[in-house]
């Protein structure tokens, strides 16, 4: 068994797994930093629900709401989520356990404390390999569209590369709150798709889309709004690597919801995703 210990750590021999690396060995599992795996989609393919990977562990440090590594940390939890990988997370006696993983396992412990992680995470390995044990084969699944990464980052394919990356991140935000986006096929219009609202659903479109000189916020902003008219989609969301200002003056019908990943992400982490995108369907209503 391997457990993968999502860290802004990057080598096991720093202070502050020492502890932990020190449990998980005698417990006969062999740690691996997320690190060492690479990020992205690259992490993803490391990690199935049969695969060797059993169980995540998320190490949120002190003051980690304050540290610009906490973004990676809610994106790689995302990832372990959507693959099916059992997740607990270590937090400081004095943090609060951010929203978006309000959902799974949590323990509060200082890194030091060798008696509370042993008991903890000695309780989480052992029902993660009862479960494993037991686990049941799901039938056959119809497959779903799958996004192709392009090639490494090289002069020529830097900008598809990094668009990608940036679908990436969303789809682990939004799978970190709860969400079950569907990839959708690359010359479909949108780059996923789920389903928000609990007493009515209705689907939720999503782009996420580098903002460059040649290609406008608005211009995208336009497109999307066509593409929830032809698909009959409840809302629009338009996910930039940056601040777009130009497209929230946008002179259109308010379709789409943007956002910047770095917005979404505080979004997510906060906890308000659900109520963002019902005021934004809600003015959709009111406005139609």
């Amino acid at each position: 068994m391997r457990a993968l210990l999502i860290t802004t750590s990057a080598d096991l021999q720093d202070p502050p797994l020492r502890h932990i690396t020190e449990i998980l060995h005698r417990a006969g599992v062999e740690p691996v930093t997320s690190g060492a795996l690479g990020a992205g989609s690259y992490l993803r393919g490391q990690l199935r629900p049969d695969g060797d990977i059993s169980v995540g562990i998320v190490i949120l440090p002190h003051r980690f709401a304050r540290q610009g590594g906490s973004l990676a940390l809610m994106v790689e939890a995302g990832i372990c989520l959507g693959a099916d990988i059992p997740l607990l997370a270590i937090v400081h006696p004095g943090e609060k356990l951010p929203p978006a993983l309000s959902a799974i396992r949590h323990v509060k412990a200082r890194l030091d404390d060798t008696d509370a992680l042993q008991l903890h995470l000695g309780m989480f390995i052992r029902s993660a390999a009862s479960l494993k044990a037991h686990r049941v084969k799901p039938p056959p699944q119809p497959a779903v569209p799958r996004l192709t990464p392009p090639a490494p980052p090289d002069d020529a394919g830097r900008a598809a590369y990094g668009g990608f990356e940036l679908v990436e991140r969303t789809v682990a935000l939004l799978r970190s709150a709860g969400k079950d986006p569907v990839l959708g096929n690359p010359d479909s219009g949108a780059d996923m798709a789920f389903v928000a609202g609990d007493d009515e659903p209705f689907v939720v479109v999503v782009e996420a889309k580098r903002i460059r000189p040649q290609s406008p916020a608005h211009l995208a902003t336009k497109q999307l709004i066509q593409y929830v008219e032809r698909a009959g989609a409840g809302l629009g969301l338009l996910v930039t690597d940056e601040a777009a200002l130009d497209s929230r003056h946008y002179h259109g019908r308010p379709e789409v919801l943007l956002l910047s990943i770095q917005e979404l992400a505080n979004i997510v982490a906060d906890g308000d995703l659900d109520n963002r995108i019902r005021s934004a369907r809600n003015r959709i209503v009111h406005q139609g």
